[in-house]
């Protein structure tokens, strides 16, 4: 029996740390948010990033999921970097 990779969404794509991001690839699946909107954003969550394990966050994407914690049983790490 294959057991799947867990989902990880970031909320930017990384520009700067590609290997440590491809790295990351081997072990889960990655993927970046498409909500364009606070509201989808949340509506996705039931939906569509329903399995999601954990969320990466940078302090640049503060516009879609504002400073509101997430009532899911997901981690979120925040990168307090500009340029991650």
């Amino acid at each position: 029996m294959v057991v799947p990779k867990p989902r990880i969404l970031f909320f930017n794509p990384v520009r700067h740390a590609l290997a440590a991001f491809e790295a990351i690839g081997k072990v889960a699946q990655v993927e970046v948010v498409e909500s364009k909107s606070r509201q989808e954003f949340f509506e996705d969550i039931e939906e569509k990033y329903h399995d999601i394990r954990a969320i990466y966050r940078t302090s640049a994407s503060g516009v879609v999921s504002s400073r509101r914690v997430l009532k899911a049983p997901i981690n979120v790490w925040h990168s307090q970097r500009r340029d991650d």
